[in-house]
């Protein structure tokens, strides 16, 4: 499918809803990942939808690989995936609880970008945007 393709993450969320609205707004071809055992629900016509746990290497790979395979390969890519579910102070939290922050919020961005990197260098082109809130 020719023209520019956009892969998203963390689309079930207002941040991620909104990127993804937008980039189907302005014509974009788009591949989205969701972790639930459905997809969301009413995405705009024509988007991909990737099931893929974004903490696991190999499911991002396994994500890219199905956007370029649909779209021929991913010109941007926008990282909305995350969270934050520790309550209190930092110096109360668990250590558990820090380290799968940094898992849903860096972990899954660094792979991401990592497996979305390849077929941008061969495309000679790409962008990636990382969108977190606090």
């Amino acid at each position: 499918m020719a023209g520019r393709t956009a892969l998203l993450t963390g689309v079930t969320g207002g941040w991620g809803r909104a990127v993804l609205d937008r980039f189907a707004a302005e014509g974009w071809n788009v591949a989205v990942t969701y972790r639930e055992e459905t997809p969301p629900g009413d995405l705009p016509d024509g988007v991909l939808a990737v099931r893929a746990e974004l903490s696991d290497p190999d499911a991002a790979v396994a994500a890219v690989a199905a956007a370029v395979d649909r779209f021929g390969g991913v010109d941007a890519l926008a990282h909305v995936a995350g969270g934050f579910a520790a309550a209190g102070p930092i110096d109360e939290q668990p250590i558990d609880v820090w380290r799968s922050q940094m898992t849903i919020n860096l972990d899954t961005a660094y792979f991401m970008t990592r497996a979305v990197l390849p077929p941008m260098k061969a495309a000679g082109r790409g962008s990636i945007v990382y969108i977190g809130t606090s």
